[in-house]
């Protein structure tokens, strides 16, 4: 799709002006490749995810720790690699997740009825969605958010950008004394999907809530431009992310 692929080489040129245009375009299509995997597998995600040999989690321990303490878990992730894999965690704990609705309705049935076959609890992203979220963390369930997208939360900088970033991990965090989890997701080589709890983020907390989240917000971009820094064949560049 034209409008998309002009999209994703603008955002790649905005995150990274030192690189040639070869190496842009490179990125570009390696990321498109993953993508369509994703998609793909995403279709068969529910026996896919019961083999081990094709999604895996590393530093699983880190995550039973957090949920050990019984106040719910938030995990903070990105649309990276075969993100649709998190449903794994599915199969074993209560997990939600905030879906945005498909405009063809047939293909949003699809996708969420297959989806559900993991165990999984979806949310769809609006009005409702954060009364759900709440209530999940307050059952101490996991809360999965894929908050790397550009949205109507508060300003922050990214790429040494300025754009707007989505607070809702910093506010549950915060409001709810709810541990913060890193994951991301990595597809080898191999076609298999690699899911990293990386690190608990120790949310910086005054008594001034609204810059609190502002702050809290900023430092999880910051984690989000590390790893896309790192692996920028693996993120997902055709969503306009600047103004």
């Amino acid at each position: 799709i034209k409008k998309r692929r002009e999209v994703t080489l603008d955002n790649l040129r905005r995150a990274f002006p030192e690189k040639n245009e070869a190496e842009i375009e490179r990125i570009a299509k390696e990321s498109y490749k993953i993508m369509i995997k994703t998609f793909m597998m995403s279709l068969w995600m529910p026996d896919t995810c019961k083999d081990d040999n094709k999604v895996a989690f590393h530093n699983y321990e880190l995550f039973e720790e957090l949920k050990a303490q019984n106040r719910g878990v938030i995990i903070a992730s990105l649309h990276m690699g075969c993100f649709e894999g998190i449903q794994k965690l599915a199969l074993n704990n209560n997990l939600y997740d905030v879906i945005k609705k498909q405009k063809n309705p047939l293909l949003d049935k699809y996708m969420n009825d297959n989806r559900k076959k993991t165990g999984i609890k979806l949310i769809y992203k609006g009005s409702g969605a954060t009364r759900d979220l709440v209530k999940a963390i307050k059952n101490k369930d996991v809360v999965c958010l894929f908050s790397d997208h550009k949205d109507d939360g508060c300003e922050v900088t990214f790429f040494g950008r300025k754009t707007f970033g989505s607070t809702g991990v910093a506010n549950l965090g915060l409001k709810y004394d709810c541990p913060v989890i890193l994951t991301y997701i990595i597809l080898d080589e191999n076609n298999k999907t690699n899911i990293y709890f990386d690190k608990v983020l120790e949310l910086q907390k005054t008594d001034n809530m609204k810059k609190d989240v502002e702050i809290n917000t900023q430092l999880l971009m910051d984690e989000y431009e590390g790893l896309i820094r790192k692996y920028p064949e693996q993120w997902m560049w055709f969503h306009r992310r600047w103004k």
